[in-house]
């Protein structure tokens, strides 16, 4: 593997600090710009770690795109493959306010076909050794067109990383699962799909796949192995980056599996990095502050 090919999520977001109420109006005391999505954040962390990513994503001719074309052509690295779609290209306004949850509106982008798309792609994954599944394109693109792209392979491993709504995606989801090798989820994310986590490891790796890696947050992660069952917790960190953080932890996973390292040493790098990301340091981190728009 000499990096990846994302079929994934290359969204804007726009983070938004809240301040106080005047009158009618809040103020926002920050505003940031930067380009993310979890398709986005993987194959930005796998670019600064030194691999060749291409992200492949559901889009449209508008000026969000525009932004965001402008904003990665300062990264080396990724390339993008425009999946050309109907509807505007993903948005994410994230709304932070002291001591309170993150609120999330979004708009997940374009519906998007393959068809036209598949031997270009399969070309890409065969080069560089691996494709990743992640974000809203596991919502945008007909999963029937996603699994003939996986039967096709040759010379290239697989990885899936599930999302919120898994559950919602049912059957179509779960027939994805046993073409790939690495499945990537929450406790939740995966009991939505699969049952309980010892149940889904063992019908996930029954099926074929080399591992089920579960990120616990702030607990770290654990990974379910052909090879054994490993686990890893993080030194404590005061969070200043939440967002992100399960998107490194991925991409640093696969970076490490470049890299030929094994299954429990891959998840002890991708859980010390994903814990630097919520200190505010870290390889995404220092792109989205080298190329982020806003107003301070």
């Amino acid at each position: 593997m000499r990096g990846a090919l994302i079929l994934g999520d290359l969204c804007l977001d726009i983070d938004v600090e809240q301040g106080e109420r005047r009158g009618s109006q809040i103020e926002a005391r920050r505003i940031r710009l930067c380009p993310a999505g979890s398709g986005g954040n993987v194959a930005i962390t796998m670019a600064s770690l030194g691999l060749e990513a291409v992200i492949a994503s559901p889009v449209s001719r508008d000026p969000v795109f525009s932004l965001l074309g402008s904003m990665l052509a300062r990264l080396t690295g990724p390339r993008v493959v425009e999946l050309w779609g109907s509807g505007g290209t993903c948005t994410i306004i994230n709304v932070y306010r002291a001591g309170r949850p993150r609120r999330v509106l979004y708009h997940p982008g374009p519906r998007a076909s393959l068809r036209g798309y598949v031997e270009a792609l399969e070309l890409e994954a065969s080069r560089l050794g691996h494709v990743h599944l992640t974000g809203y394109l596991l919502e945008l693109v007909p999963h029937a067109e996603i699994q003939e792209l996986l039967d096709r392979g040759r010379g290239y491993s697989a990885s899936i990383d599930l999302h919120p709504r898994a559950g919602l995606l049912g059957a179509p989801l779960r027939s994805l699962l046993g073409r790939v090798d690495y499945v990537f989820g929450t406790l939740t994310e995966i009991a939505s799909l699969l049952g309980s986590i010892r149940e889904a490891a063992d019908k996930l790796i029954s099926s074929g796949v080399k591992c089920m890696v579960v990120k616990l947050g702030s607990r770290g992660a654990r990974a379910y192995c052909r090879d054994g069952t490993y686990s890893y917790k993080p030194q404590p960190v005061r969070p200043v980056m939440l967002k992100g953080a399960g998107d490194v932890f991925v991409a640093t996973f696969l970076a490490s599996l470049a890299m030929r390292k094994s299954h429990e040493a891959s998840l002890e790098e991708a859980v010390r990095e994903s814990a630097r990301h919520v200190a505010g340091q870290g390889p995404l981190n220092k792109a989205w502050d080298s190329i982020a728009g806003g107003v301070a």
